[in-house]
């Protein structure tokens, strides 16, 4: 900035050597941390489809594609896991994925309402999680449903993705 200064205030006939750059940008840090008190409230207000759903994403961790795009095919409900292959992952790695006693009750909760609509949904005989049509949650779907009970509960700067922190957060407070 000096350098352009000198070259306007002095009429100097060179070039600046910082032309084309640009000051660095400042990144801003999310800070926000989602209480427990915060998700029961969003959680009252949600459908009960989509609650099991953001229950199950509080309980495992996962991201938003992964519990929403959950095939039936991925459970692996005799060792209580999850598989995910590397194509369904965000860094192409499979990992698995185990469930504790409220995650697996969450899940076969979910497991009998996708029974109603096999035979009229082919997202029935696939996916896991279905929104009151029987077709698996669209990410659109899944966030409006999410931001309209932020709205009613009268909460601010909440995201989806705050449910893999929430997990990560209380899974760091227990050890």
């Amino acid at each position: 900035m000096s350098f352009t200064k000198a070259i306007s205030r002095w009429g100097l006939d060179v070039k600046s050597p910082f032309t084309g750059f640009k000051n660095p940008v400042k990144i801003a840090v999310r800070e926000r941390r989602v209480t427990d008190d915060e998700w029961n409230q969003i959680r009252r207000l949600l459908f009960t489809l989509i609650r099991r759903t953001v229950d199950f994403g509080l309980l495992t961790g996962l991201r938003e594609e992964n519990f929403l795009g959950l095939r039936r095919a991925r459970v692996d409900f005799g060792n209580r896991l999850i598989r995910i292959p590397g194509e369904e992952h965000k860094n192409r790695k499979s990992h698995s994925v185990y469930l504790n006693e409220t995650a697996f009750s969450t899940l076969a909760d979910a497991w009998p309402d996708a029974d109603l609509w096999i035979g009229t949904s082919p997202d029935a005989e696939t996916y896991v999680f279905l929104n009151s049509s029987g077709c698996r949650y669209t990410k659109s779907g899944f966030c409006s449903g999410f931001r309209r009970a932020l709205a009613q509960a009268g909460l601010r700067d909440i995201r989806p993705h705050d449910m893999r922190h929430a997990f990560c957060t209380r899974l760091a407070i227990r050890t």
